[in-house]
Parts: structure tokens; C-alpha cells; sequence
């Protein structure tokens, strides 16, 4: 060029046809910008691949068209990282890499980069199981038209810096904080100088209380009777010799002097400030008075269990020191002969009271409360309990305490404390004793219940008498549902009290009679060795029952006989045996006696067979028997029904044959001469929650279908000897011998259908 300068051309020639061959257009263009562009991006190319040598950051570079990022291979490598990641940003933040919190930023950073912006971005990310904070810087890259082709983007780790900023913060928010504690604590809070062994106040609670202290606030000057009382010297020794030490933190209580005099309990913390090369600096100590908790503490441990026996007449409490057999305190009224012994130490006051304990109790009091059992017995977890005897209390009249006892451990000293509370129970007693009596008999007709009945002849098949024989005899009353029927539930009231009146007077007083069902009587003889003065016994017994009610109504009784030892030895033995000979009594007449003989094992056994020679007693699902006792088995096992309303309304379902029974019907047939109302209704719905719940227990609740209130049987789903012998085969004309749901009066229509079938 004219002024020494130099430009980059390019030319370009072309010979011309229409002319002489030595004829060419000749065309030159100035390239020098395009070369000038070349030569910079050799130069960024080289001032790249030097970064990526030396570099401890991750260098990429972006194709800005494609969103593809390239990453040296030196790199990739030393950070572990693929040397190409496509659709970004989105790549990263898909995987996970980029946390929620960073995720904004980092796509507004790849957007400026996309709009030709230099920029910068700080993002949170995770790898190799930790977080790291990165800072990325963007250049970006443009070709001659100006347009934005590529950048480059360097992610230096800041996360060292990111933390002590963090830290920092922290610091100062904590030194705020604890700044608004000390100034607002109620805690006496101290700060211990270790070079001069001196407490220095810093709480306003703690100035106020160190300034009554004239001379230094030394801790070996502070740790005195003068200031702290002599059972908690030791534990304040201890506690500053662990500060001194160098124990990084721990934790006492002490009582302490007030100003007063009085005491109080302090629970004292203590952390220590360590440099670097772990010289402990200085320690804070934080005092706090505890002497309200300590007592609600100890309070709360003495009734925690108490409470549990209920509302008492309690005579009086004790408290004694167990570890050192000390007096501690009492409440309630002491009697004056007792009061000296009771306040001197545990040891006498159980000697004490074990000299008015009636004899048959001593041993007993003694081996639970005596004060080396209670230790040993604390030792082992067992930290309460409780005792009644009889003790001559007021001018030798005897009467009942229950004595409870909750040892505890005093939370802060190493004693073991008990506190024993006297409760009178005379009268409960006696109430008790009036309750079991009552809860073993029968309400209605003052005869011993189910209960007392098992438990009387399970005790007296346990002995033998001299080889005595006894009894059990099973009676059911025959026709009893005409009698409710027709006279009313009282009149039949009436009616099963003068029958167990009439039982009574013709046994023996050694015998028990007790009524163990609805209409059912029970009664352990206890001597037939005479059999055939036993046979008079039981026809006389059979005549006395019998009788004309009102109406032509007549009651009389079918009994089943079982005789000890030669039918059983124990309870349900002969229950069962009695219970066989009672049913031969009902099917064979009525008003009658049977004595249990071997044969009728086989004829219990016939009566119940569907189809002829399968025995119910197997795995075969649900099997009902109708004839005789009502009775469902299930797999064998007969399915029990604790309520007995409950079990007579499926044998209602049973009865009806699978239709649908109202809510009214089951009112009429379970409570005779009731109305429909809301009491009966509730009653209703009450049984089938009953009736449902068992069943479900055994996986049977469809065995009842429910519809609009009313429910009905699925006779798919059982067998049934009333089902059987109503489909009149041959093979099960056998089953029906005259009884049909000898438990209820209601199946007597049924009896009459089946009898006008034969």
C-alpha cells in the first residue's frame, strides 16, 4: 500500500472464449479482515490448549448451534468426567449433577451464552458422594458475520470459600444469639479463666449473684460449706477438677447456700474453648436452678405407679433413705404408738409394724419389705410393688392394708429412697369378699352359676374320698319356651326359681345345684355308692319338678347322668357323658333320667352322620346339627359363640332355611312378648355385630347375607342334618328321633313340622 502498509488479497482468473486465448478477467478481493480473524483464533486455539496443561480448572468448549460440549481428553481424565456431553445445560441437570437450589442460574447462564454474552454463574453440584460449589466463566466465541459460534466456559471448584463464607455467617449469627441469651438468661452463666483459676460473671443473673462475693472468684475458693452443702462438696471438686483437666465438657448437680440461707439445687453444664493446638482457652458454665423440677422430679417418680391403684382412704406415707436407713419424711396421720419407731429409721419402723401383722402375713411383709430385699430387689429392676395383710390396728380390731412401695434413686445424689403408702381397704375387702360370693351365683334363681359349678367339681374330681362314687347330672327343663311363651318372661322367672328350690331340698347340703344355662340345671352328687338308693334319689327328683302352671301349661325335667370315677375322672369327661345320657333322655321321651352307658357313644355318634358312615368330627368345612343341641362345627372343631344371643340368632337363620328374617322376627323369636323399638332394634344390631365378629374370626363372614336390614343364611355354603333329612332321601331317614333345637322354645314349631312329616 502507499503508506508502507501491507494488505491479504486473493485472486482470481478466468480466460475469456470469446476472445484470443490470450485474453483473461482478472479479479482481486482484500481478505486481510478474514485472515486477521484466522490468525486470532490460532492464537486463542494455542492460549486454550495451553489453559487445558496447565489448568486445575475444568475447561469445555460449547458448539453453540448443537448445545454440544467438548472437553479435552487431559482433562475428562483427571476429573473423572465423558470428553463429550450433548444437550446441554440439560444434561447435567436430568442427571442429577446440578442441585435444585443452582438449577435457575445455571440455565440463565447457558442462555446469555447462547445470546453472545460473556457471563459468569455460581451452581451447586454433587459427585463422588459430596456437594461442591463451582464458578463458571463464559467467552464467547464469534465468526466474521458477528455471529456467536462457540465459547468457552472454565468451572473453577470455590467450594473451600463457599463453606468459610458459610462459617463465617454462622459465627456471626451465633455471636448475636448468644449475645441475646447472656443478656436475657435467667441461668447464672460464667466464664472460667484457666491461666488464674477465676469465674468471671457475664449473665446479669450471675453478676447479681457474684457481687455479695468479696474476695476473688476463685473456684477453690468457692468450693466450701460456706457456699455449697457437704453432700455436694465431692461432685463440685470433681466437676472443676474435669474443668482444669481439660475434659472438654460435663455435667453436676450441687446444692447451694443462698444469700438467706436456705438451699437450693443448681444443675451446672460446662463447655471448653479449645486453639488449635488444642490448649484449652477458656470455658463457659452455665448454672441453672432446678430445685422446683428436682421436687416435681421426685414428686412425679413417687405417684407415677401410685396413682395407678386409684382413689384410696390412705392412713399415712412414708419416705425413707434406703442407702443410709434414715427417717425423710411422712404425711397423713401416724398413730402415737407408732410415731417414735416409724420416724427413726427404715428398720425400725418395719419391725414395727411387723409385731401387730397377724402371724399367717410376717413372713410374707418381711420377705417383701424388709430393706436388704428392697435393695436387692432394685438392683434387679424391680422398683414397686404391692402387699395386703391383716394387721390389729386400732385396740387390737383387725383390719386390712394394702401397703404400695416405689423405690426410687434421687437424681442427684447416689441415694436410693423409698416411699411406702398405707392404704385402709377393710371395706373394699369385705365388699370383695361379698362380690365373689355374689358373682358365684345365679341372679335369678339364687343357685350357683356355670362358673362356681366347674370350679367345684374340677376341685372335687381332684379328690378321691376313699374311692367314693359321685355324680354329675345334666337337667334341662322340658317345654320351657311355652312357659315364656305364654306367661311371660317373669312368670318363667318365677317359674326356674321354684324349680332350683325344689332341687335344692331334694339333694343333700353336701351337693351343689347350679343352673348353668338358660333353662338348663346342673348337679354334683357327691356320694352314690348305694346305686340303687341313687336311682330312687334321681326318680324322686324327676317327680319333684314336675307341675301344672296356669293354663295347662306343664314343666316337667329330663335329666342325663354321669357317674365318677367309672364314666370320667374330670370335669369336661363327664360333662360330655352327662350331656349324651341327657339327650337320650329328650329323644327317648322326656321327663326322665338316663345313666350314661357305653353304648350311647356309638347312638351320639350315628345321630349326627351326613351323609351315612362320614362322621362330622373331620377337616370338611362347615357342618350344623340341629337335631338335639344346636351346634356348629367347623373342620371338626365346634365353632364358639360366647354370646349367647348371638348364637341363637344363627340358629334362627339356620331354622329359616335360608329367607330372609326381619329385624321384628328376630325380636319376636330371641325376646319373647317384646315390642319393636329403638331399645330392642339397638339389641338386634348389637347381636349381629356379636354373631359377624365371631364368624370373621373363623373366615365366615359370608355364611350371613345381609339385605335392607334383614339377613338370611347361605345354605350353600354349610351342611346341616335338618337339611338332609328335609330333602327326604333314604340315607337320611334316620337322622330326626324327636329333639330339634332343644335349646330354644321357639324350634317346638319345627318339631311339629318334622313330626307331621314322619
Amino acid at each position: 500500500m502507499g503508506d508502507g502498509t501491507y494488505l491479504w488479497v486473493k485472486g482470481i482468473g478466468k480466460r475469456l472464449s470469446d476472445f484470443s486465448k490470450s485474453a483473461y478477467l482478472l479479479v482481486f478481493v482484500d481478505i486481510s479482515n478474514l485472515k486477521e480473524a484466522e490468525t486470532k483464533l490460532r492464537i486463542r486455539e494455542e492460549e486454550y490448549r495451553i489453559a487445558v496443561t496447565h489448568s486445575k480448572d475444568i475447561l469445555m468448549r460449547l458448539n453453540i448451534q448443537d448445545g454440544t460440549i467438548y472437553i479435552p481428553d487431559e482433562i475428562a481424565k483427571r476429573h473423572n468426567i465423558p470428553g463429550k456431553m450433548e444437550n446441554m445445560p440439560y444434561y447435567l441437570v436430568d442427571n442429577g449433577c446440578i442441585q435444585p437450589e443452582s438449577v435457575a442460574d445455571y440455565l440463565e447462564f447457558y442462555e446469555k451464552i447462547m445470546r453472545g454474552e460473556n457471563c459468569s454463574v455460581e451452581v451447586k453440584s454433587k459427585g463422588f458422594g459430596r456437594y461442591w460449589w463451582f464458578l463458571g466463566i463464559a467467552t464467547v466465541i464469534f465468526n466474521e458475520k458477528n455471529e456467536p459460534v462457540s465459547a468457552v466456559i472454565s468451572f473453577s471448584d470455590i467450594t473451600k470459600q463457599k463453606q468459610q463464607d458459610i462459617e463465617f455467617k454462622a459465627l456471626q449469627e451465633s455471636e448475636q444469639l448468644l449475645g441475646i441469651i447472656v443478656e436475657t438468661s435467667t441461668k447464672l452463666i460464667l466464664k472460667y479463666d484457666f491461666d488464674t483459676d477465676v469465674l468471671i460473671p457475664i449473665s446479669p443473673v450471675s453478676k447479681q449473684a457474684f457481687s455479695r462475693i468479696t474476695h476473688a472468684h476463685r473456684s477453690r475458693q468457692l468450693i466450701t460449706e460456706q457456699y455449697i452443702a457437704e453432700e455436694s462438696i465431692a461432685q463440685a471438686r470433681a466437676f472443676f477438677q474435669r474443668l482444669r483437666y481439660g475434659t472438654p465438657r460435663d455435667t453436676k448437680h450441687f446444692k447451694v447456700r443462698l444469700p438467706d440461707g436456705g438451699w437450693a439445687w443448681y444443675h451446672c453444664t460446662y463447655a471448653t474453648v479449645f486453639a488449635e493446638d488444642h490448649t484449652p482457652l477458656y470455658a463457659i458454665i452455665f448454672c441453672e436452678d432446678v430445685t422446683n423440677k428436682r421436687q416435681s422430679e421426685l414428686a412425679s417418680m413417687r405417684f407415677q405407679n401410685y396413682t395407678r391403684q386409684g382413689t384410696k382412704e390412705i392412713l399415712f406415707n412414708l419416705e425413707y433413705n434406703l442407702t443410709l436407713d434414715t427417717f425423710e419424711g411422712y404425711e397423713g396421720q401416724i398413730p402415737e404408738r407408732y410415731f417414735k419407731d416409724f420416724t427413726t429409721s427404715y428398720t425400725k419402723a418395719t419391725e414395727r409394724m411387723c409385731q401387730d401383722i397377724l402371724p399367717k402375713y410376717r413372713e410374707m411383709f418381711m420377705e417383701c419389705f424388709s430393706r436388704e430385699n428392697l435393695l436387692e430387689g432394685f438392683e434387679k429392676n424391680q422398683s414397686y410393688g404391692t402387699k395386703e395383710f391383716q394387721i390389729a390396728y386400732h385396740d387390737g380390731e383387725t383390719i386390712w392394708i394394702r401397703a404400695f412401695y416405689q423405690i426410687l434413686k434421687d437424681p442427684y445424689t447416689s441415694s436410693t429412697n423409698v416411699w411406702i403408702s398405707c392404704l385402709d381397704i377393710n371395706e373394699e375387702k369385705r365388699s370383695e369378699i361379698r362380690l365373689l360370693e355374689m358373682a358365684r351365683l345365679d341372679l335369678v334363681t339364687g343357685a350357683y352359676n356355670r362358673t362356681a359349678f366347674i370350679d367345684y367339681v374340677t376341685e372335687r374330681c381332684s379328690s378321691p374320698e376313699g374311692g367314693l362314687n359321685r355324680a354329675m347330672i345334666l337337667l334341662d327343663v322340658d317345654g320351657f319356651g311355652k312357659v315364656n311363651h305364654t306367661l311371660g318372661h317373669v312368670y318363667g322367672d318365677t317359674a326356674l326359681k321354684d324349680i332350683a328350690q325344689t332341687l335344692k331340698v331334694v339333694v343333700d347340703k353336701e351337693d351343689m345345684v347350679a343352673r348353668i344355662g338358660e333353662d338348663e340345671f346342673a348337679i354334683y352328687v357327691n356320694d352314690v355308692s348305694d346305686i340303687t338308693m341313687a336311682k330312687e334319689h334321681f326318680r324322686i327328683m324327676i317327680a319333684a319338678v314336675y307341675r301344672e302352671l296356669q293354663q295347662g301349661v306343664k314343666v316337667s325335667i329330663s335329666a342325663g347322668v354321669a357317674l365318677f370315677p367309672r364314666d370320667g375322672k374330670d370335669f369336661q369327661t363327664l360333662y360330655e357323658k352327662a350331656d349324651r345320657a341327657l339327650y337320650q333322655a329328650k329323644v327317648t321321651g322326656r321327663n326322665k333320667y338316663v345313666i350314661y352307658d357305653e353304648s350311647m357313644q356309638e347312638i351320639a355318634e350315628r345321630s349326627v352322620i351326613t351323609p351315612i358312615e362320614q362322621p362330622i368330627f373331620v377337616n370338611d368345612g362347615v357342618y350344623i346339627r340341629t337335631f338335639g343341641y344346636f351346634e356348629v362345627f367347623v373342620n371338626g372343631e365346634a365353632l364358639l359363640i360366647h354370646n349367647a344371643k348371638a348364637k341363637e340368632l344363627l340358629a334362627l337363620l339356620v331354622d329359616r332355611r335360608g329367607a330372609y328374617v326381619s329385624q321384628g322376627d328376630i325380636i319376636s323369636c330371641l325376646w319373647e312378648d317384646e315390642s319393636v323399638n329403638k331399645v330392642t332394634l339397638a339389641r338386634v344390631r348389637k347381636i349381629v355385630m356379636i354373631l359377624r365378629n365371631t364368624l370373621k374370626e373363623y373366615h365366615l363372614e359370608d355364611l350371613i347375607e345381609p339385605k335392607k336390614g334383614m339377613r338370611r343364611l347361605n345354605t350353600t355354603k354349610v351342611r346341616c342334618d335338618l337339611y338332609n333329612y328335609l330333602s327326604r332321601k333314604p340315607e337320611y331317614a334316620h337322622l330326626f328321633k324327636g329333639a330339634y333345637m332343644v335349646n330354644y322354645s321357639w324350634g317346638e314349631l319345627t318339631i311339629d313340622e318334622l313330626e307331621r312329616g314322619n
